[in-house]
């Protein structure tokens, strides 16, 4: 089926098709994953961050999509970890300028873990507030610290996740 639509002075044409299921109503398959051995506590962190977008509508990139994962002995399970505790996110430039900071308290973090195809992660949106995204396009930096609830013990990005914010012309 082929359908028109008139913009202005020129014929934009386009097709369109139905897709539907070959078996209708069938379930997706579990994820069945090993079980967290005892002992295996979080220890490493994977870090990364997604292009950042306009959520303000003023042209200047503001929210930063954050994934974690926390990985604990690989030598005695290679799986991400569900852990009760707290992230703190931290942006700053190549001179050290903080442009940001987010902490989130362990509800918070609760709230953010979800499953995805490699296993439990954490998925953040990372917004700048009113007024702190008008600035000239610059590399950035972000880093992470997650603490363990039970023992405050804190697992830090191993290197940094970086991007560009701010608008217009590069600094560099």
């Amino acid at each position: 089926m082929v359908a028109g639509v008139l913009i202005g002075m020129s014929a934009v044409v386009g097709c369109v098709s139905e897709v539907t299921p070959s078996t209708p109503g069938r379930d997706r398959p579990t994820i069945s994953r090993p079980s967290r051995p005892s002992g295996i506590e979080p220890q490493q962190m994977l870090l990364t961050a997604g292009v950042p977008s306009d959520a303000d509508g003023n042209a200047f990139p503001d929210t930063i999509p954050v994934t974690v994962y926390l990985f604990g002995d690989g030598s005695r399970y290679q799986l991400p970890l569900a852990e009760r505790g707290e992230f703190e996110f931290l942006i700053s430039t190549r001179e050290g300028q903080e442009i940001g900071r987010w902490i989130f308290p362990e509800a918070e973090t609760a709230s953010a873990m979800g499953d995805s195809p490699a296993g439990v992660c954490y998925r953040f949106a990372l917004r700048l507030g009113p007024g702190r995204d008008r600035f000239r396009s610059v590399p950035v930096s972000l880093r992470a610290i997650f603490t363990r609830a039970k023992t405050g013990q804190r697992v830090v990005s191993p290197s940094a996740a970086t991007m560009r914010l701010g608008l217009g012309e590069s600094d560099s």
